[in-house]
């Protein structure tokens, strides 16, 4: 039984019955902090994993799961996860540690438990071809340099300081990008661009940011303003007098 932790952008808690979080748990293409890639669509189990697996911390197979796994799928990122917390206390508990984690901004991360069927070493380390997974697990210490934590639904940003609400933006924006360019740049190995859809979301994410710079532009200073305005009257003068030579 092998681990590889992933720390995940596109991770969200969600408020639904117990409570729930979803988010990547593995990433395709890049090696990790360990010279591991694992290979798209490697995971030939899925459809047992939504059936049997489940959720733990730090990977403690010896006590009782805190989730259930609701629902598993492989795209062009990588192995995305939704999973249902239990009602029982470790696993709210776990849920309260997360949401608060995420509120002040720090991240958490997704880890897997799994099996290597087939992989194959190559000069940039080892590319893990099939794999079966039997658990995904939430974590505090990262392996996977393309994740990042943004998204919590669960906690309000009206809970929080504005500073740190401030701060955690900052960190979530960089990670994002971070990422965006990791990705674009192993694209380009393979002949890809970036996809048209991520540029506009780009582009909105910056018409966003742009629309609150202007809304909030701070006021010009009293002095200033009166500086400039006797140097309007002062123009203004100098026109009305020669208009009146004339």
């Amino acid at each position: 039984m092998e681990h590889k932790t992933c720390l995940v952008t596109d991770f969200k808690m969600l408020d639904e019955g117990s409570g729930s979080f979803e988010g990547y748990a593995s990433i395709f293409g890049n090696f990790d902090r360990v010279n591991e890639a694992v290979v798209k669509g490697a995971f030939s189990n899925v459809d047992d994993f939504i059936k049997s697996g489940f959720g733990a911390v730090g990977h403690d197979w010896s006590g009782l799961p805190i989730a259930t796994i609701a629902d598993a799928k492989q795209d062009d990122i990588g192995l995305w996860i939704k999973a249902d917390f239990h009602s029982t206390k470790d696993a709210q508990d776990a849920r309260t540690v997360i949401q608060e984690r995420l509120a002040r901004g720090k991240f958490v991360g997704l880890s897997i438990g799994y099996e290597v069927n087939d992989s194959e070493y190559v000069p940039e380390g080892r590319l893990l071809k099939a794999l079966t997974i039997y658990e995904a697990s939430l974590v505090t210490v990262p392996a996977n340099p393309l994740a990042g934590v943004n998204a919590s639904k669960s906690s309000s940003p009206t809970n929080i300081p504005l500073e740190d609400h401030s701060a955690q933006m900052l960190a979530n924006a960089k990670d994002y990008t971070k990422r965006l360019l990791d990705v674009f740049t192993l694209r380009q190995k393979d002949g890809r661009a970036l996809s048209k859809a991520r540029h506009e979301e780009l582009i909105a994410i910056k018409q966003v940011v742009d629309n609150c710079l202007e809304a909030v532009k701070p006021l010009a200073e009293d002095e200033a303003v009166r500086s400039l305005y006797a140097k309007f009257l002062a123009q203004r003068a100098l026109v009305t007098n020669g208009d009146s030579h004339e």
